[in-house]
């Protein structure tokens, strides 16, 4: 097992990485073919570690469409307990795992450290969680539509069993990032009297929301799911 994989979780490591992604150097591409290309979820490999764009649709009877967009309006979090001490705990080993030399700190000072930004990004966190915890920012909230349970949510984020839960209920390892409600697109025919239609874009990390959205259809029974992977340009 590499070094790499002993190393704890920061608070940020669950954002995506900054900037665009690289590529590995192609062969020169070949005259695309005429027409629009049809895009599937076979047509995207595999990225179990990255975020993976989609595209949801939703369409049905106007009124119970309606009750689907404010059941699942919310603040777009997961309101994981933030555990300060095994933070700190976990910075003070990334840090005195650092040679001497190299780190010039000494062990009382690595603690020091550790303890001052395990209280910033707990403080942070607590700021940021109050501000957005009765926000309706998010039109599409998994969290709104099928809650973590509370003893996970005490467990943590980088908890197995809170992972598994996750993977199970939602298909995905976190909140949606990214999340845009859509204007309905011009090239849909109109919906019939009665009938609506609604068109959401977002991110997810480690797998798409197949569970959530079935989760979705079995209790919106009148509305019609459709959940695709976005174009990868």
């Amino acid at each position: 097992m590499s070094q790499k994989e002993h190393l704890p979780a920061l608070p940020w490591d669950h954002l995506p990485a900054p900037g665009k992604r690289t590529r590995p150097p192609e062969s020169p591409r070949r005259k695309a073919p005429q027409g629009r290309r049809v895009w599937d979820r076979t047509s995207v490999p595999d990225d179990p570690d990255g975020w993976i764009s989609h595209q949801l649709s939703v369409q049905g009877p106007a009124p119970t469409l309606r009750s689907f967009e404010e059941a699942a309006r919310g603040p777009g979090l997961i309101p994981w307990v933030f555990d300060t001490q095994r933070q700190e705990e976990d910075l003070f080993a990334l840090l005195a795992r650092v040679p001497v030399a190299q780190r010039g700190l000494s062990v009382r000072e690595c603690h020091a450290l550790a303890r001052q930004l395990a209280q910033s990004a707990a403080r942070a966190r607590a700021q940021d969680m109050a501000r957005r915890a009765d926000g309706l920012s998010c039109p599409l909230d998994l969290n709104r539509l099928l809650p973590v349970p509370h003893a996970l949510l005490e467990a943590g984020e980088t908890d197995p069993k809170a992972l598994a839960w996750l993977r199970q209920h939602w298909g995905v390892a976190s909140s949606l990032r990214r999340v845009t409600r859509r204007n309905n697109s011009g090239h849909h025919p109109a919906a019939a009297k009665g009938q609506g239609r609604a068109e959401w874009s977002f991110y997810s990390l480690g797998g798409s929301p197949d569970a959530a959205i079935i989760h979705c259809q079995q209790r919106w029974r009148d509305l019609t799911f459709t959940l695709t992977l976005a174009p990868v340009i």
